[in-house]
């Protein structure tokens, strides 16, 4: 039985959280927040006498659709990245090194230019006010798939 790298496991490891918060970030109501009304890219909650009502957004702005769309593309990629990892951990074992490197850096960059693209297009609909929670998560995301397409060019 073939010893798995730990480096690869980490690799997977923080590929599959990267994933988990970019879910989140899509589908929690949290990208906007004001004192009366929360919303996301794809519900809208308001409060009223310390109870939540939410409902989906029926109209959306073409940029919130651009957003919704680069989101849903990083998130694909990232599912593909998760795949990459998982054959060269089985069955792609005698690929170049350097391929693999390259491959995943590259893939990862892909991902973290459409976050980005996102993010930059949501913060300028809003002009950078009332921004929370998802679109934090959103951002933290953009840094780590930075972080992880470094990484995996120089450890992997």
């Amino acid at each position: 039985m073939q010893k798995v790298p730990l480096k690869q496991v980490v690799l997977l490891g923080s590929t599959s959280l990267v994933i988990l918060l970019h879910i989140l970030s899509l589908a929690l109501p949290y990208w906007t927040k004001t004192p009366y009304l929360y919303s996301g890219l794809f519900r809208v909650c308001t409060t009223v006498s310390s109870v939540s009502v939410c409902g989906d957004v029926e109209y959306k702005k073409d940029a919130i659709r651009a957003v919704i769309a680069f989101m849903f593309i990083g998130l694909i990629v990232l599912i593909a990245v998760l795949g990459l990892i998982i054959a060269f951990l089985t069955l792609l074992s005698s690929q170049s090194e350097q391929r693999k490197k390259i491959g995943l850096a590259i893939s990862y960059g892909v991902a973290a230019i459409c976050t980005m693209i996102a993010f930059a297009i949501y913060a300028g609909q809003l002009s950078g006010k009332n921004l929370h929670a998802s679109f934090g998560l959103c951002v933290t995301n953009f840094i780590l798939l930075l972080g992880l397409s470094g990484v995996s060019l120089v450890e992997f």
